[in-house]
């Protein structure tokens, strides 16, 4: 991932950038998010008040999966991953 990515990633948000996926999530269920990047939509799948979790996120940058485990580290139920190979 080039250096700097975080700063796109973090833009993204469920209404632009997941909008088929919000019709499909519904209260109570868990989020595998694979490919999570910095977290920045992983942490709107947390959102209790929604009554989706994620219990548990991937990411093959190890840069990338750093920033979202220093940002959201108050959370927890969110566990962020380095994984090399998908």
């Amino acid at each position: 991932m080039p250096a700097g990515a975080n700063k796109i990633l973090d833009e993204r948000t469920m209404a632009d950038d997941n909008r088929n996926l919000l019709s499909l999530l519904k209260k109570g269920m868990n989020v595998l998010d694979v490919g999570c990047g910095s977290g920045a939509i992983t942490k709107i799948y947390n959102n209790h008040r929604s009554g989706w979790c994620c219990y548990g996120v991937i990411d093959i940058s190890e840069e990338l999966i750093g920033i979202a485990k220093e940002r959201h580290a108050a959370i927890g139920n969110i566990f962020f991953s380095h994984r090399r190979y998908l």
